[in-house]
């Protein structure tokens, strides 16, 4: 028997004008986009049809703008699937809180809400440690471990088997890139991202996040 799980997107994954095409054709996404803008009280539609691609990637914009396109997509899925059962809903780093509001244990407002301060903390650490992230390709994890200890930088995300993110100071960066192609890695590419996300060096951002939490009542989700 087939199940059906949801996943979805985390930070990285912005580009302008996404949703854009989803707003101008569907009135139910446009409406979505306009709850957003109110929620937040400016015009984050905006920023995702237009940006210009350097406030975008704020990551205290390109989280929620994330988020919000995420969504769309997935209401627009259930409006033109209507018998749609999923058993399990996930995502990557940011996409976990859409996977709990697609799951109901918050609501879409407070979800968005949520992020738009996880991406205003995060922002705030990356102004202060200035990081950075790559992504190795064609190393094993033992390996980039390795690299990741010898040059003073984090494994950050597994993100499948010959493709590890490590994150860290940004003038590192280079020379760990270096490591793991002399350890034989395929490709280091640096990603085009504000800071050292999933290191130590957002170590900042926890309290403040977990003080935002604190005014969300999560709810039991309609599957895991």
């Amino acid at each position: 028997m087939n199940k059906t799980a949801l996943l979805f997107a985390g930070q990285g994954a912005q580009v302008v004008g996404m949703g854009k095409d989803l707003a101008e054709r569907f009135p139910s996404a446009r409406a979505w986009f306009d709850r957003a803008d109110r929620a937040l009280g400016f015009g984050l539609s905006t920023v995702c049809f237009e940006g210009p691609e350097a406030e975008l990637t704020k990551t205290e914009n390109a989280q929620p703008a994330i988020y919000l396109a995420s969504w769309v997509a997935f209401e627009l899925l259930r409006e033109r699937v209507p018998s749609l059962a999923y058993e399990a809903a996930a995502g990557l780093s940011l996409g976990e809180f859409t996977a709990l509001a697609a799951a109901g244990a918050m609501s879409f407002e407070e979800g968005l809400q949520v992020v738009r301060q996880r991406g205003r903390f995060m922002q705030e650490a990356c102004e202060a440690t200035q990081g950075g992230m790559a992504a190795i390709i064609g190393l094993d994890e033992p390996r980039t471990r390795e690299v990741c200890q010898g040059v003073g930088v984090t494994l950050a995300n597994l993100n499948c088997p010959g493709q590890i993110v490590i994150s860290g100071p940004a003038h590192l960066m280079e020379k760990a890139c270096e490591a793991a192609k002399a350890a034989g890695a395929k490709k280091a590419m640096p990603l085009k991202v504000a800071g050292a996300y999933h290191s130590p060096l957002m170590a900042s951002a926890q309290p403040k996040l977990r003080q935002a939490l604190g005014g969300v009542t999560l709810r039991a989700p309609a599957v895991p």
